[in-house]
Order: C-alpha cells, then sequence, then structure tokens
C-alpha cells in the first residue's frame, strides 16, 4: 500500500481530452496572480449512444492569464488534474457543482504563441536561436 501512495499520490486525478466550449474569464486576485475559468466538451460513448459531457474547469495561479488567452472556443485540449465540489447559493438555495481544479494543459494541435509585450517575444526569439549553435568550421563555405 505504501508504495502505491509513493506512485499515484493523491488518488484524486482525473485526465480528460475534449475541445473548450466557452472562453476562458480571468479574473486577477493580485498582481501577479489569479484564475481563470472555461469549459470543455466530450462525448462519452456507451454501446451505440454517444452523449455529450460538459464540465467547467478552474485554473489558478501566475500561469492562469496566459492560458486564458489560449483556451478559446474550440480549441482541442487534454488535460490533467482533480475534481472538486465548488458551493454556491442560487436564489436562496445552497448548490453544488463538480468541477476540475486544471494543473496540466495540453494542447490538442498547434498553439498561436501569446506574448505580453515586445520583451517577451525577443526572449522568446532568442532562446529558440540559442539553442542552435553553429561551429564555423561546420560550415561548407
Amino acid at each position: 500500500m505504501a508504495d502505491e501512495r509513493k506512485l499515484f499520490g493523491d488518488t484524486n486525478m482525473l485526465i480528460i481530452g475534449g475541445r473548450v466550449v466557452r472562453d476562458a474569464e480571468y479574473r486577477a486576485y493580485d498582481e501577479e496572480k489569479g484564475f481563470c475559468n472555461f469549459s470543455i466538451a466530450t462525448n462519452l460513448k456507451w454501446g451505440t449512444a454517444v452523449n455529450a459531457f460538459y464540465l467547467d474547469c478552474a485554473i489558478g495561479g501566475k500561469r492562469a492569464s496566459k492560458y486564458a488567452r489560449r483556451l478559446k472556443r474550440g480549441v482541442g485540449v487534454i488535460l490533467i488534474g482533480a475534481l472538486f465540489i465548488r458551493q454556491y447559493e442560487q436564489n436562496g438555495q445552497q448548490r453544488k457543482a463538480i468541477e476540475m481544479k486544471v494543473e496540466k494543459v495540453l494542447p490538442v494541435g498547434k498553439w498561436e504563441p501569446v506574448f505580453d509585450n515586445a520583451d517577451d517575444l525577443k526572449s522568446a526569439l532568442k532562446q529558440e536561436f540559442d539553442a542552435v549553435e553553429v561551429d564555423d568550421e561546420d560550415l561548407p563555405f
């Protein structure tokens, strides 16, 4: 049992793939941190029946603002995280909703890069070109 806990850690883990059906909404709660909420849809197949399943998702912390700009309707994603129950009040009644706290977002297809400013773009380009090292002796001319 102890080995299983080391291997799996927390057993509340969900991996799900689908498409974003509601653009991410970002809200800041600090100068550097915030959270974004969005929804995905995926198909559940049971025999010959196919049903759409919708799941509300949340990403928190520093990475939330960058993901909020990329998670637009129609984007394919694979999400890794955990389920949680959010409690709220609506029309005087207590309600509960099952949502996903997202730890990792894996894009399905290619994402366009998003840069906060020109310095971020320069830094990304520099890293890309610095990764290729060429020795003058390797050049054929």
